[in-house]
């Protein structure tokens, strides 16, 4: 078990260090036996919950495929409840202690959770399942029971109650505090129970509660906007400048000023603001919004001020407004930052950098590690530039090209620096040498094929497949349902791998230790499954059929024996007299007692018709 888990572990260290491997995301849930562990599958780009599959498997010491689990009584039994991206084990036990994984249909990316169960108090599970909470004396303090973001209603899972504990002392009801104390402060346990199917489960958390002695902060303060702030504005446009500040006290006031006039809150002038304010528990956030309703040449010239008058401090910014010109700030459109090009060795390969700008004093050039890649073209390596300058932007190429890319080319890093007064842009790449591809197919059987059997014959029938991933999978179907490895089941399969230098050559071999009228009646798939395509194919049984020609023999011979019984029957006296002459008889005279019994053999012979 423990070589297995090892095993595991260091392949996932390699398939997440290897370059060009998608990389693995992994983590931890720990749970105290006999509590409820829940473990969620990450959500990827492109898929929801309810429109993509989720295949899940524990590889703990039963090895067992979760998603195969399709009906309500076979979860009930195990104790374990799988929905799409959730996965519950409604008490966990050190038998489920173990690596699970999920991943999406149709997706290269596995996600793994490592589930650990601590059969008694940890300290190390403690501290996972562990949230804080400050909260000052004298003051509402009120502790929440951290809970799992999981749509329970969809696995008919009802929430119970929540129960609070703390270590050594009193535990709060409903973890509430109206006005808390320093020796409030602590570790509490928080219980959520669970009901389902009759039963209560149950998951804890832990809340540390640090009380600390009650401050009163007199402020005011103005957040935004900055001053001497420039807002660039496009002219008979609508503009709104927020001013935001925070302070302590209500009687504080927050307004604008056009140079050394008030602006009014009147909506119906050209220039007026808006004020908001939201008074929380420790302060008071406040906005004044500059509203302009078409920006004209004469805002431009003026000057704005937000000011925050308060008893304990004044602050006030000043802004100004300038007219927008047209820019195009410098970036790097391709290639992507720390992108890969797959080459082959002594081939000639051409990487475009591809930037756009505003300035045509900007530059854009290569580095190879931190030197310069020059321009002249009789180098193994150098780069040609070009530039086309259109009525808004400058659009510019600077091309890598590799006469014959060497490995030396394949450990070195590249470098595409775009230069500007405004901002500097660089991106970096890497040549990767071409790897062979083999692309995962089933090589037998042959899709629909049938196979011709006896009833009660033993059959085994190989289903041989190609790839290069070692962690394609290749099995059995039969319907719908998994065909497992156990040889003492009437119908099995045995799986072998062989792991050349290019390809893996992959064996399934189905067993029907004797074939029954129900094993005629199903289908059975080979499945191959891999994250870059997935094959199968269905065969299904015959009977055989009773051979013409050995029925047309069979008759013949019966036939064939019938008419020589007849024939020798019909013409015995003549046969032991032509065998006598023939063995050289003939030459002892009859006696009398022979000569009779002859004549009358004859003649009755004779007399027949």
């Amino acid at each position: 078990m423990n070589g297995k888990i090892s095993l595991l572990l260091l392949s996932l260290i390699f398939l997440t260090s290897t370059p060009g491997v998608c990389r693995l995301s992994f983590q931890e849930v720990h749970v105290k036996a006999g509590e409820m562990a829940v473990l969620q599958c990450p959500s990827y780009r492109g898929y929801s919950d309810g429109d993509a599959e989720v295949f899940w498997t524990s590889h703990t010491v039963d090895e067992m495929k979760l998603f195969n689990m399709s009906t309500s009584a076979e979860q009930r039994q195990m104790g374990v409840l799988v929905h799409g991206r959730i996965l519950v084990i409604l008490r966990a036990s050190v038998n489920h202690q173990g690596n699970y994984s999920c991943s999406f249909r149709n997706s290269s990316r596995r996600s793994w959770i490592s589930l650990k169960v601590y059969t008694a108090q940890s300290r190390e599970c403690e501290q996972m399942n562990q949230s804080s909470k400050e909260c000052y004396t004298e003051e509402y303090c009120k502790l929440y029971c951290p809970e799992k973001n999981v749509p329970f209603n969809t696995l008919n899972i009802t929430r119970s109650s929540i129960t609070w504990q703390k270590e050594g002392g009193s535990s709060p009801k409903d973890g509430y505090f109206p006005s808390v104390k320093k020796e409030d402060s602590g570790i509490y346990t928080c219980t959520r129970s669970y009901l389902y199917d009759g039963q209560i489960y149950n998951m804890t958390s832990t809340v540390r509660l640090d009380v600390q002695p009650s401050k009163i902060t007199k402020k005011a303060v103005i957040i935004s906007p900055k001053n001497n702030q420039a807002f660039d504005v496009d002219l008979d446009s609508t503009v709104v400048i927020d001013c935001k500040a925070v302070t302590s006290s209500d009687t504080d006031e927050l307004f604008w000023l056009s140079g050394d006039s008030f602006v009014e809150t009147n909506s119906s002038l050209p220039v007026f603001y808006n004020y908001t304010w939201v008074n929380n528990t420790e302060e008071i956030n406040m906005t004044a919004s500059l509203v302009f309703r078409q920006v004209s040449e004469e805002d431009l010239s003026k000057n704005y001020t937000c000011k925050l008058q308060s008893d304990y401090e004044t602050n006030f910014v000043t802004i100004t407004l300038k007219q927008n010109e047209t820019f195009i700030p410098p970036v790097i459109i391709s290639p992507k930052n720390n992108q890969e090009f797959d080459v082959d060795l002594d081939s000639t390969v051409v990487i475009d950098c591809k930037a756009v700008t505003s300035s045509d004093t900007d530059e854009l050039f290569w580095l190879s590690g931190d030197s310069f890649v020059e321009t002249n073209s009789s180098l193994p390596v150098f780069y040609n530039y070009t530039w086309v300058n259109n009525t808004e932007e400058i659009n510019m190429t600077a091309s890598l090209v590799f006469r014959r890319v060497s490995e030396e080319d394949l450990s070195k890093n590249y470098t595409c620096k775009l230069q500007s007064d405004y901002e500097t842009n660089f991106v970096t790449i890497t040549l990767k040498q071409n790897e062979p591809f083999i692309p995962p197919v089933i090589i037998s059987p042959k899709n629909n094929q049938e196979f011709d059997v006896d009833l009660d014959s033993t059959v085994v029938i190989d289903c041989k497949a190609v790839t290069s991933s070692d962690i394609d999978e290749l099995f059995w179907l039969s319907g719908d349902s998994f065909v497992e490895t156990n040889s003492s089941l009437p119908v099995f399969y045995n799986y072998t791998c062989v792991n050349n230098t290019e390809e893996i050559n992959m064996t399934a071999s189905l067993v029907f230790r004797q074939v029954s009228e129900e094993d005629l009646s199903k289908n059975y798939t080979c499945k191959l499954q891999s994250d870059y395509k997935t094959s199968f194919v269905t065969i299904t049984l015959n009977q055989k059929a009773v051979s013409h020609l050995a029925m047309g023999l069979c008759i013949f011979l019966a036939v064939l024996m019938v008419l020589t019984v007849a024939i020798y029957t019909m013409f015995k006296c003549n046969i032991i007299i032509w065998l006598r002459n023939s063995l050289g008889c003939y030459h002892r005279a009859p006696d009398r007692e022979t000569a009779s019994f002859e004549d009358s053999l004859l003649n009755r012979n004779s007399r027949r018709p």
